[in-house]
């Protein structure tokens, strides 16, 4: 078969096809037996180019990483130590399971750092924030004391000895200077009976917890402290400004709370935004803005069934560079696989 027979019968199934299927009347006609082949005869040259043209992928030299051009920020929040979650008879969270997702997690965050971070970045700098409800409190809500399986002075030398092992004493070692930053939650707070907080507005449990930590951590040289006691906080970081408060209304155009953020920006003039309190991790903005959300330690439980939510315990992770005030973002979990994906695989 010659060239020109070719081209014929290919112009034939493209006809052919053209007919049988549903194509915009202008592509029909760019074929159309009745009207000009020009453009036709142009659409296969550039095809025919485009074909000639390619060119295999070179690679890309990339300039050296400058000395320590990121830094890492880890987020716990929403970790409510102390609380106790049956659901369907089925005990889903106590100190127990805490213990285990906290070491996981943090597993997972070393994972990343070592594997998948440092090898490609230069980062010398860990900020942890500690965004508030670490512990679960007392008397926050009218039958809490149902669903708790700590005291609160148990909560707290709890949480102290898990954040002290598994992630202060380390990341002491993996970084070369290790800043925690603590902002209080409502979790922290001493309510009344009708749910006011009734102490001196720096009275605050997560603080508490912060201040054990602090004084558990003088040994380690390079771990410092910025302990807040105001709920809206700002810190820097590289040379970014962070507005950081516990619970916080989502910045999303058409959400209610977003004429809050001109409020907060006009007061702060923040660069980014981190947030708690709801239990489901996320990464928004206001306007240009990042708003991180993090996530919880118990996952699903009456709050987040409340709100809807079904979620997997996490905490979010990312890094901050000169250029941008997050620049890599992970919400890590424990690994747990969600219904769906279990019946997919028994149905496979």
């Amino acid at each position: 078969m010659t060239s020109s027979e070719t081209k014929r019968l290919y112009r034939k199934l493209a006809i052919q096809h053209l007919e049988e299927c549903e194509v915009d009347p202008a592509i029909r006609q760019l074929v159309s037996p009745r009207k000009d082949r020009d453009a036709y005869n142009a659409i296969a040259a550039a095809i025919s180019k485009m074909r000639r043209d390619f060119e295999p992928l070179k690679k890309q030299e990339w300039g050296k990483k400058g000395k320590f051009d990121e830094t890492e920020v880890i987020i716990l929040s929403d970790l409510h130590f102390g609380k106790k979650v049956v659901i369907e008879g089925q005990v889903t969270f106590d100190k127990d399971i805490a213990a285990s997702r906290f070491k996981s997690i943090m597993a997972g965050m070393r994972h990343l750092n070592e594997s998948y971070i440092q090898p490609n970045h230069s980062i010398d700098e860990l900020v942890i924030v500690l965004l508030g409800d670490i512990v679960d409190g007392e008397l926050i809500y009218a039958g809490q004391p149902y669903n708790q399986d700590m005291p609160l002075l148990d909560q707290l030398t709890f949480a102290a000895a898990l954040i002290k092992k598994e992630l202060l004493d380390p990341a002491s070692q993996m970084f070369g200077s290790v800043r925690v930053v603590a902002i209080p939650g409502n979790h922290g707070e001493i309510r009344n009976d009708r749910g006011e907080h009734m102490m001196h507005p720096k009275t605050n449990f997560d603080t508490i917890l912060a201040l054990m930590l602090q004084m558990g951590s003088q040994d380690l040289k390079n771990v410092t402290f910025d302990i807040a006691t105001t709920t809206i906080h700002t810190a820097m970081i590289r040379n970014w400004k962070f507005l950081m408060a516990h619970k916080l209304p989502a910045p999303q155009a058409g959400s209610p709370g977003r004429a809050r953020y001109g409020g907060y920006f006009e007061r702060f003039r923040f660069d980014a935004v981190l947030r708690g309190h709801f239990h489901v991790p996320d990464l928004g903005y206001y306007n240009t803005k990042p708003v991180i959300m993090n996530g919880s330690l118990p996952g699903v439980d009456d709050y987040s069934l409340e709100l809807s939510f079904n979620t997997v315990p996490t905490q979010v992770m990312f890094t901050v560079s000169n250029k941008r005030p997050v620049a890599l973002f992970w919400q890590v979990d424990v690994g747990s696989r969600t219904k769906e994906a279990e019946m997919r695989q028994a149905l496979n």
